[in-house]
């Protein structure tokens, strides 16, 4: 990872005057299980004819699959994810009825005027080290050098406008519309894309959604589609599953540690509670072996001129960071630990 692709400063929200608390998950920390993205060898795929890098770099999403690129800090993501919970417009509300019963005097006043924090949509928060963490979607959009723009994928399970298109397109087979086999072979590499590296899930490949089946159709037809609003949504949906239903995934754990190191957090945990960062590990690689074993190709995997690297070394900083102060913070982590 270069200089050059550092983006502009993520605005993270730290915040040591709010109650500690305990876990907000009800299962052990040790039943939790990283879901992780898959960095992808895309030479290796343009090197047996599928050259669809560029269909992602046209959405302006080179820089979250060169991010993939990078550690994941599975305890110190686990330690998070056990305290996190969502603050939607529901809390939000509910936390300035609570300041207006104990000061009636606000009654009328702005989020602000109440001493509250600003809310402009539903947030991440947990606790790491006696740090009150808030996450927004802008911090994951400023990471990856995204506008908050494009299609909301997750409103085409509904949304029909697309649809015969989007089949005629994309299968070979109408019948088979509601799975992969049915579909073209390029198409099932950018499924297989899809569902290793931009929404990883458990379980079977053979079945395709109404929201990823758009999600090809519009980066076939160069259609912007939100990403940042994505990736977000889905690590909001895990935590309401593991706070509601007990479900034990955490989801994008290399985004989210990408995340913890540029906001400097990573660097205050190294510092005073290194154990939460002692074990490093890194994505698996989606190389173009899949082919064969899906069945694209019925002849051997040609290997590119040059074997994918895996980055070893800690990424940059980002240009133009807000840097946190360790002196603002290390009073609130000895007393953590103490």
């Amino acid at each position: 990872m270069s200089t050059s692709m550092n983006p502009l400063g993520i605005p993270p929200y730290l915040r040591k005057n709010l109650d500690y608390t305990g876990n907000e998950m009800e299962f052990q920390e040790s039943l939790l299980t990283l879901v992780s993205e898959k960095m992808v060898d895309f030479e290796g795929l343009k090197a047996n004819n599928f050259d669809v890098e560029p269909y992602f770099a046209k959405q302006g999403w080179k820089r979250y699959f060169d991010m993939l690129n990078g550690p994941i800090y599975p305890d110190l993501l686990k330690h998070f994810w056990m305290k996190a919970k969502l603050f939607t417009k529901y809390e939000a509300k509910q936390e300035e009825l609570q300041a207006i019963e104990k000061n009636p005097s606000l009654k009328g006043k702005s989020r602000k005027e109440m001493g509250l924090i600003e809310f402009t949509g539903t947030q991440i928060r947990s606790n790491v080290c006696g740090l009150n963490l808030i996450y927004s979607k802008e911090p994951f959009n400023e990471l990856l050098g995204l506008d908050d723009k494009g299609l909301i994928l997750d409103a085409f399970e509904k949304d029909t406008r697309y649809r015969d298109d989007l089949l005629h397109m994309m299968f070979l087979d109408i019948s088979q519309k509601g799975k992969v086999k049915g579909m073209t072979d390029e198409c099932r590499v950018l499924f297989k894309i899809i569902i290793s590296s931009i929404c990883p899930r458990i379980g079977g490949t053979d079945t395709i959604s109404w929201t990823h089946r758009h999600l090809i159709y519009f980066i076939l037809i160069e259609k912007k589609v939100n990403l940042g609003d994505y990736l977000f949504e889905r690590i909001c949906e895990a935590i309401h599953f593991s706070k509601t239903q007990r479900r034990t995934y955490i989801v994008h754990p290399r985004l989210l540690s990408e995340l913890f190191f540029q906001c400097m957090i990573l660097k205050l945990i190294k510092k005073y509670n290194p154990e939460l960062v002692a074990n490093e590990i890194r994505p698996e690689v989606l190389s173009a072996n899949f082919l064969t074993k899906m069945h694209i190709i019925n002849t051997n995997v040609v290997q590119p001129q040059q074997d994918f690297q895996v980055c070893t070394s800690d990424p940059f900083y980002m240009d133009n960071y807000l840097i946190i102060s360790e002196l603002d913070y290390e009073e609130v982590i000895q007393n953590y630990l103490e």
